[in-house]
């Protein structure tokens, strides 16, 4: 960590990144790694193969991202919740020819692709910004604590998976001594959702099936789910936790087209099973609980060959 903080201090201009598809945890934690660079006077814009989710959009804090002004040289560029600079998509080309490149991150799939790898197995990326703010010596304001929240928040179920400690707890607890408003934070977050997603979760549940005696549960969303409810990839986070909360189901996942025979797969789990391990099969990654991957082929194909690695995940850890 100090390392990373000493060359914050030396350089001038930052290329933050988060990753394809971004979601709470990314946003927020690159949000306020700006803020707090800024606060030093550095120069920093932010990068991202992927548009904003909407509900994000709702907090200035994360708005603010695409509000940057443009940058012609970066001295260093640092990845943000991003395990794999493949994640990166079409943003790993920038992040390959900055002179440092750093990454912060807390997955357990990580492959330490930078020359500065801030890797700790925390239950929110956020909690590793929290920690680099502090080693930068900068002081954690209202706008940082907001974003930070988010990250944390969204990153840990409003602090109740599986996984979330004392530690963690302790540490978001000390942002609501920054002033921020924990609930217009949370409606914003959970309590408000567009009209398209609504009509999404609407064509996911149509397509809700349950697999192996009741402890597998999937989702199937097409190109004509998202023709039909008006809206695109930006608005399927979260919709795989309503697989995940049948009664009985221990391992569930979604599979959404992405592109031509291309699907994106987002999985969830109970333990003791352990879908990163799912993921790598597939070349992906994420936490035991919570882990994904991209598959070419088309929906049979996908969807044949997630439910075979997700059944044999679960044959391998059922007790004989």
């Amino acid at each position: 960590m100090d390392s990373l903080a000493d060359i914050i201090k030396q350089r001038q201009s930052f290329a933050i990144f988060s990753h394809t598809a971004p979601d709470g945890d990314t946003l927020g934690s690159a949000a306020a790694l700006i803020m707090a660079l800024q606060a030093l006077g550095k120069s920093c814009q932010w990068f991202c193969d992927g548009e904003i989710p909407h509900n994000y959009m709702l907090f200035s804090e994360i708005k603010s991202l695409v509000e940057l002004p443009s940058i012609k040289h970066f001295d260093v560029a640092i990845a943000v919740d991003c395990s794999e600079n493949k994640r990166l998509a079409n943003s790993i080309g920038l992040f390959s020819k900055t002179p440092v490149k750093a990454q912060i991150d807390h997955h357990i799939t990580n492959d330490y692709y930078a020359d500065i790898n801030i890797v700790k197995p925390y239950t929110a990326c956020g909690l590793i910004i929290m920690e680099l703010i502090d080693e930068l010596g900068v002081e954690i304001t209202k706008p940082m604590a907001a974003a930070l929240y988010i990250a944390i928040c969204t990153d840990t179920g409003r602090l109740s998976y599986e996984g979330v400690d004392s530690f963690t707890v302790q540490k978001t607890a000390r942002l609501y001594s920054c002033g921020i408003n924990i609930y217009e934070i949370t409606s914003k977050l959970y309590n408000m959702r567009s009209f398209t997603k609504s009509k999404l979760i609407g064509e996911a549940l149509s397509t809700l099936t349950l697999e192996y005696s009741g402890r597998i549960a999937y989702i199937l969303l097409d190109r004509q789910s998202f023709a039909r409810s008006g809206s695109d990839a930006t608005e399927t986070e979260g919709i795989v936790d309503y697989a995940m909360e049948v009664e009985g189901v221990q391992v569930a996942f979604m599979l959404r087209c992405s592109g031509e025979d291309e699907y994106k797969c987002s999985l969830r789990c109970a333990s003791p099973y352990n879908v990163a391990n799912v993921a790598k099969r597939f070349n992906g990654g994420g936490h035991s609980l919570a882990a994904g991957f991209s598959f070419h082929g088309n929906a049979r194909q996908a969807l044949d060959a997630c439910l075979n690695a997700v059944k044999e995940e679960m044959q391998e850890k059922t007790p004989k």
